[in-house]
């Protein structure tokens, strides 16, 4: 599994100059439209944290393209390594967006004494949660139906959790006290582990069912 994680960094080591200059111009925007510069730089970091996970999908559509499966199948390799590899790939992604975020962040909060350092963590961690229950649900899609074609699945993936989100907020959400919520931190340390209980069974299911669906596969 390790020469297949270097295989899939080599690929994506031509994206590097296009996400550095993404962040850096997504770190100057919010910097520049923020009334905080730590939320600002936390905000930037939290797209970071959506689009880089999305690259293990590239990797997943640059393989299908070469057809490089029906050459790793012909090698000593199990198919549950090769799907594996994956996973673990997406977790790596996130981990390098959520861990960059909080050590940028925190640093940053050295030089601005109010800021929000304790709920800037908490949207990271959210983040985390959220986008491990979307690649859940979006590897396997891709398993199946490949990557040209999951472009637009991929869409609905994330468009249509946001979309009911902003739907639940703006129905149920105007009369909530969220600073109250925020200060209750029981309450969201609870919310916080029952959300990263949550992802990560999500996830063992999805690892699961995309094994399946390349166990039948033929190439």
């Amino acid at each position: 599994m390790k020469g297949l994680l270097k295989k899939d960094f080599c690929l994506l080591s031509r994206y590097m100059r296009f996400i550095l200059i993404y962040l850096v111009a997504m770190m100057v925007l919010f910097w520049m439209t923020s009334d905080d510069a730590v939320s600002g730089f936390a905000s930037a970091m939290s797209i970071f944290c959506i689009i880089l996970p999305i690259y293990t999908i590239t990797t997943m559509s640059l393989d299908e393209t070469s057809k490089w499966d029906s050459l790793a199948v012909a090698f000593p390799l199990k198919r549950s390594q090769i799907v594996g590899s994956k996973y673990l790939l997406a977790i790596i992604m996130l981990g390098i967006g959520v861990g960059g975020g909080a050590v940028c962040t925190g640093v940053l909060a050295l030089f601005q004494a109010d800021a929000t350092v304790w709920l800037n963590l908490g949207v990271l961690a959210g983040l985390l949660c959220y986008n491990i229950l979307m690649l859940s649900v979006l590897i396997p899609l891709v398993f199946k139906f490949g990557g040209e074609k999951s472009r637009f699945i991929m869409m609905g993936v994330y468009l249509v959790p946001t979309m009911l989100v902003v739907f639940l907020f703006n129905r149920f959400g105007q009369n909530l006290d969220f600073e109250a919520l925020v200060q209750d931190t029981r309450l969201c340390a609870l919310l916080l582990v029952g959300a990263v209980v949550v992802a990560a069974a999500a996830y063992a299911i999805s690892y699961g069912i995309s094994l399946n669906i390349y166990k039948r596969k033929e190439f």
